[in-house]
């Protein structure tokens, strides 16, 4: 009997094929795969992946088996899967996948089909290239690491043509400094005619010429009219236009900019844990299918679909819907990027889905260019005009997560430190996962040595999250402050390890070693950082504040220049540049940097302090005691601005009043009691050496 049985089975698989065929197969095992990837169980769908290419090794089956290993996160098994890949979807897969890798050539050949053409002026290959505006913002990032800067522009710049809505794009291009407005990109389509339209779709054009025949792979693509026009947004009735230049990164901690200015604003409202609903993402446009019956020959049109698809699946044969949802902004991506396998409404009913289509796409762009009006004025720092923009958004988008990170970004440039923390605590209080601006939260409470609030931060980031570069910075932040500069150095190069490309720890890195006055070290740090990113001014700041201490002015002066050449408006680097200058003994041009240095931040002592060392040298005795004063009532107990007094008020013949100013730093710095007793010796002999300072 039990051999019968066993017969008997055999049997029954060796009958298999004749009941269940290749297709019938193949539908089922993607229905399953695409199943257990949306429930997340990679192992799973990887299992039956390796069935379905075992089954039939064709393409389609392979980007099935690659995009189960991409999302389990194993890389280099997707890109072995891919190896020799010929189909656009496949080679996009393959070209992100390598771009993870730093696999920089071999990505840009996946996408270009394995044709390296050369860079020709303003002109970039994008025949070859798959996934449209996906794949042109690939191939724009690909370029930017790889330093090809204006190339990288290009393909951010094609990228938005083809689809508005990718936001990252525009961010690359504010990054890179590119000179943009956000007007030319995020500008509505005008309505249509009703009696000249044939559908919703008309109004939100999709670029296809990249397709392989295919619709089940093809995306939607926003594009960008060729005139854009002055749609910025109006979300609170008021209008602003926008046209910035270049951008750059943040500032680093540093004792010679250890001050902070009176608050320019305050955030408009405590941060909600409310974030742009219905933008950040949007929902597969196919609904899970269930397991089902073999195919007849009339769903046989429908087997393609079941196919994994690395971006929307939209159908030729199924129009896009857009009139589903309320209006308003939170169900807007569901609204644009939701697909109807329904038939077509009544012809009545196509106006009305056509106006709610247009528009839901006039509110997205609307509020796109408004948030890109503020991206853009941070980028270049021109935080008060950031600030003013930040004050018109709606209050739901004014309380989200990113519209406080860039109040807070901005009161950090600004070194408003006290009002930067404010806003950053709120923020990280009602969004704990937020990871970025932490770098940001951490240099101000380093600012402003709040070393309790400093190590509270840290610890709480490092055990929320131990994979994150930025959650390493704080620490490392916490550490430099209570002057452990080894122990810092080491967290920040943790962070370095978790991101090659995380500009600021370079940084970071190089203000240790120059607190343990290892310039070699340091040099390297910040030529790293400005190799990673070369607008980065913290990198270029670094280097010359080490060139000034070696004396090396003429260097000093050039990566001074290189950095307010990014940040224009930064109060420290003109500051900076002028004492060089006045080194140098270019002595008006010294006083003019440090007069735009006061201009700009009218509470900096440091920049009037310089200035009245400067008349000191010119001999302006009495416009050198007016710029002291101002500067002791700011710092009462600054035992140099004391110490300084005191020699011009010796210059000025005041030998009581000087008397007074030597007694009194002596007793804010008696550290210092051989250099200010030397000086209360000889009050009533002729300064010989007038460079004597603290």
């Amino acid at each position: 009997m039990k051999t019968m049985s066993m017969r008997s089975t055999r049997a029954e698989f060796a009958t298999m094929p004749s009941v269940y065929t290749v297709d019938v197969l193949e539908e089922t095992l993607n229905e399953r795969i695409q199943h257990y990837l949306e429930l997340h169980l990679h192992d799973n769908a990887i299992f039956l992946a390796e069935r379905l290419v075992a089954h039939n090794r064709a393409e389609e089956n392979l980007l099935q088996l690659a995009t189960c290993y991409y999302r389990a996160g194993k890389v280099a098994r997707a890109i072995a899967v891919l190896e020799n890949a010929k189909r656009p979807e496949n080679r996009y897969l393959l070209a992100l996948c390598c771009f993870q890798q730093n696999k920089l050539v071999e990505a840009e050949n996946a996408l270009q089909s394995g044709e390296s053409r050369p860079y020709m002026g303003n002109t970039i290959s994008i025949e070859n290239v798959p996934n449209g505006a996906a794949g042109m913002y690939l191939m724009g990032r690909i370029c930017r690491r790889a330093n090809r800067r204006q190339q990288a522009i290009d393909y951010f710049t094609k990228a938005l043509e083809m689809d508005a809505t990718l936001w990252s794009a525009y961010e690359e291009l504010c990054d890179l400094g590119a000179n943009i407005d956000s007007v030319k990109f995020f500008t509505a389509v005008p309505m249509l005619s009703d009696d000249f339209s044939s559908g919703p779709e008309d109004d939100f054009p999709v670029d296809n010429s990249k397709a392989d025949g295919n619709s089940a792979y093809r995306t939607p693509q926003f594009r960008t009219p060729s005139t854009p026009r002055d749609t910025l947004a109006r979300l609170s009735g008021t209008r602003h236009a926008v046209s910035t230049p270049a951008p750059l990164s943040y500032r680093t901690p540093n004792a010679a900019n250890n001050y902070s200015t009176p608050a320019f604003g305050s955030p408009q409202e405590v941060v909600k844990k409310s974030r742009i609903g219905g933008i950040n993402g949007a929902p597969n446009p196919r609904a899970r299918k269930t397991y089902r019956r073999p195919l007849t020959e009339t769903d046989e049109k429908q087997r393609r679909n079941a196919r994994l698809s690395f971006s929307s699946a939209i159908s030729e044969d199924s129009p896009q819907d857009f009139s589903k949802g309320d209006s308003g902004i939170t169900p807007l991506a569901t609204r644009l990027f939701q697909s109807n396998n329904s038939p077509a409404g009544s012809p009545k009913s196509k106006p009305t889905s056509q106006r709610k289509a247009h528009e839901g796409r006039t509110q997205l762009l609307q509020l796109l260019s408004a948030f890109g009006a503020i991206y853009q004025k941070n980028s270049v720092y021109m935080c008060r005009e950031a600030l003013e923009l930040l004050d018109r958004l709606p209050k739901n988008q004014l309380s989200s997560g990113w519209a406080q990170l860039q109040i807070g970004r901005a009161h950090f440039e600004l070194a408003d430190y006290k009002q930067a923390q404010y806003v950053f605590r709120a923020l990280y209080q009602g969004e704990q996962y937020r990871m970025a601006g932490l770098d940001l939260y951490s240099t101000t409470l380093w600012h402003l040595k709040k070393e309790v609030g400093l190590s509270y931060l840290a610890q709480q980031v490092t055990e929320f999250d131990k994979l994150s570069p930025e959650a390493w910075c704080v620490a490392g932040n916490c550490f430099s402050l209570q002057k452990e500069h080894d122990t810092a150095l080491s967290f920040f190069q943790r962070s370095i390890q978790l991101d090659p490309y995380y500009t600021y720890a370079y940084t970071l890195s190089g203000h240790e070693y120059v607190a343990n006055e290892d310039f070699e070290k340091a040099i390297n740090c910040y030529r790293h950082a400005i190799r990673v990113d070369p607008r980065h001014y913290n990198a270029w700041y670094g280097l010359g504040t080490i060139y000034y201490r070696q004396e090396k002015f003429e260097f000093a002066e050039y990566h001074f220049r290189r950095a307010l050449e990014i940040n224009p408006r930064s109060s420290l680097l003109h500051c900076f540049l002028g004492m060089v200058l006045h080194s140098m003994q270019q002595f008006d041009e010294a006083l003019d940097a440090l007069a735009i240095a006061s201009e700009l931040q009218p509470l900096n002592p440091q920049a009037r302090f310089q200035r009245a060392n400067v008349l000191i040298t010119l001999h302006r005795y009495d416009e050198a005691m007016e710029e002291l004063n101002a500067v002791r009532n700011f710092a009462p107990r600054e035992s140099s601005v004391h110490f300084m007094m005191g020699r011009v008020a010796k210059k000025l013949g005041r030998v009581d009043e000087a008397m007074r100013c030597f007694t009194t730093a002596l007793y804010f710095h008696p550290k210092d009691n051989n250099i200010i007793k030397s000086a209360i010796d000889k009050i009533n002999e002729p300064d010989l050496d007038d460079d004597d300072r603290l």
